[in-house]
């Protein structure tokens, strides 16, 4: 099953902001953690470097057995998990 993972934080709160923050980051993200869950990460895209003085936004795409696994990966950061499917323009 296909999820998107999306976390919305006040610039001033970016986790990027601090050492313990990124080194938070990297361990949520490592590979073995992934494995762990049974969590491919696909995508991941941040407004964090675009946007210094407002709400910052995260998307993460994975590829996982269940919407639990996703948002166990991300502890106790704040971050709404969809269960979405492929877009295409053609089946509509």
């Amino acid at each position: 099953m296909l999820f998107t993972a999306v976390n919305k934080h006040d610039s001033k709160e970016c986790p990027l902001k601090t050492g313990e923050g990124v080194k938070m980051l990297k361990e949520i993200f490592s590979d073995k953690n992934l494995k762990k869950r049974n969590i491919d990460l696909l995508d991941a895209y941040i407004s964090c470097p675009l946007e210094k003085h407002s709400t910052h936004t995260g998307v993460f795409i994975f590829r996982a057995e269940s919407k639990y696994n996703v948002k166990s990966l991300f502890r106790s950061l704040d971050v709404e998990v969809k269960e979405v499917a492929p877009f295409n323009i053609e089946n509509i």
